[in-house]
């Protein structure tokens, strides 16, 4: 049987450590009382980390300022984006393939990118081509009649300025015959009985049968070629009379 000393004492130890066995009750706090802090809380009501969770403050920044994640993100975005398959980097270039003097169908957006001066989304041919004179735009060589398009511009072809009946010219000059037509030289009107000293294109064209630079010259035996041989003058002719590239 306890004493009565015993008991009071054992009463006395329970009702100082009492507090640590109390459970909460829901229903005492209906009068929008505080909560208990269970530990997983501030002296605020707040969670520690509801700051950095919540309002994006960096919690390692002195100043506290908000982090700007989306930036860092878009920022890694473009240094992949610049980072092909392999891991080298790509070095994009948006400049056009061809800036000036660019030739037939290459893309370009105005006039002035074409060597031709014609863009229509890409260079076209000129209007004048295939038979563009000596000095004109071109971006080709088919685009002229001389078939030679240098640095955006027709020029003549290599056997100006005598080249022969039939061939490329851009420009009467080109001519032996001085007569361009459609990109071809022409035999001159006088043909085949051109006289010595007349433009020619070939042999055929001068009465005597010799063409020499573009020019008709006496044949080899001037002054005195004989009756019936070719003249192209009447002071190739022993007879001194040369009628229809003949010595009468």
């Amino acid at each position: 049987m306890k004493t009565p000393a015993i008991a009071t004492a054992i009463a006395l130890l329970l009702s100082s450590c009492s507090y640590n066995y109390d459970v909460f009750d829901p229903s005492s706090q209906s009068d929008g009382g505080p909560l208990p802090n269970d530990g997983t809380t501030g002296p605020d009501g707040t969670s520690p980390d509801s700051g950095s969770a919540e309002t994006g403050v960096d919690s390692t920044s002195p100043s506290g300022d908000a982090t700007t994640d989306v930036t860092q993100a878009g920022s890694d975005s473009a240094a992949e984006a610049a980072v092909d398959a392999s891991g080298d980097v790509v070095e994009e270039d948006s400049s056009p393939p061809c800036t000036v003097l660019c030739p037939d169908g290459t893309a370009c957006t105005n006039n002035i990118q074409c060597a031709s001066q014609n863009c229509n989304g890409t260079c076209r041919p000129p209007g004048c081509a295939p038979t563009c004179g000596d000095g004109m735009h071109c971006g080709a060589n088919a685009d002229c009649g001389s078939r030679v398009c240098a640095a955006g511009v027709c020029a003549p072809p290599a056997c100006s300025p005598s080249c022969a009946d039939n061939g490329p010219c851009g420009s009467n000059g080109d001519c032996g015959s001085t007569q361009c037509q459609n990109g071809t030289c022409q035999t001159p009107a006088c043909s085949p009985t051109c006289n010595d000293g007349m433009p020619c294109g070939g042999s055929g064209d001068c009465g005597s049968r010799v063409c020499t630079a573009g020019v008709c010259q006496p044949p080899a035996c001037s002054p005195n070629c004989p009756h019936n041989g070719r003249c192209g003058s009447n002071g190739d002719c022993m007879s001194h009379m040369c009628q229809n590239a003949r010595c009468q």
